[in-house]
């Protein structure tokens, strides 16, 4: 598991990285358990710099005016870039959320909060990718 190997999973809860009043929070998944925004921002200070990441976007979008402590940056993959895809047209599979089909993958300004939407790397439902590759984000932070 990720724990034997000293990797901290973030459920519902914060860690700050430095002395640099920087602090990661995460989300449970809302399709298998509970998305605690309070409890994920519970231990942030005030001043600190939050990233967040939350599985679901929609998720992220819905709980913003809850969110008791802003993030600058949301990290997010849930649709796998819609999996199959036409070029031109994008995704052909209905996304699995309220949002439709513009928050399946990509770069967004959402209420002032950057939001990075990975495609990932599983599948979902159909096994399979179409114009879409697997996607691992690599995010370089300067403060």
């Amino acid at each position: 598991t990720l724990e034997r190997a000293g990797v901290k999973v973030l459920i519902n809860s914060s860690v700050r990285l430095s002395d640099r009043e920087l602090a990661v929070a995460a989300v449970d998944d809302d399709w298998y358990a509970d998305t605690r925004f309070d409890l994920a921002v519970s231990g942030i200070g005030p001043r600190d710099t939050l990233v967040m990441a939350v599985h679901n976007p929609e998720v992220a979008v819905r709980g913003l005016p809850d969110m008791t402590h802003r993030p600058v940056l949301i990290l997010s993959g849930h649709d796998h870039g819609g999996q199959i895809r036409v070029p031109g047209l994008g995704s052909i599979s209905g996304m699995p959320h309220g949002a439709g089909r513009w928050l399946d993958r990509g770069r967004y300004t959402i209420d002032g909060i950057e939001f990075l939407v990975s495609q990932g790397l599983g599948e979902s439902g159909p096994r399979a990718r179409l114009f879409c590759p697997p996607q691992i984000l690599l995010v370089t932070l300067k403060y």
